[in-house]
């Protein structure tokens, strides 16, 4: 009987354990069955926050670069891209060549 009661709140201990560990996209939904049911409803919610919060992120961190590196009239490379490109060209360990100008 007891082992019947706590078993929810071993399915949402189990829970909490692996998104710690980093499988949250495989934990993200809680089961109906985790106990107490409102830390777990907490768990869900937060995570999709968590989920809608990283995929902003990378559209504004894919949008800050484009906007960095094109120049907003031809839609070209601009000139910070071009020195980034060399800097990483130039610290590149192992690498030969010259730089034409």
């Amino acid at each position: 009987w007891l082992k019947e009661q706590l078993a929810g709140s071993e399915m949402l201990e189990e829970r909490g354990r692996m998104i710690l560990a980093g499988r949250v996209e495989q934990y993200a939904k809680g089961d109906k069955k985790e106990w107490p049911y409102t830390a777990s409803e907490a768990l869900d919610v937060l995570i999709e926050e968590l989920q809608d919060a990283r995929q902003e992120r990378s559209r504004f961190d894919t949008f800050i670069r484009t906007q960095t590196f094109l120049d907003k009239l031809t839609g070209t490379a601009n000139r910070v891209l071009f020195d980034s490109k060399l800097e990483s060209a130039l610290l590149e360990s192992g690498a030969r060549g010259a730089v034409l100008l």
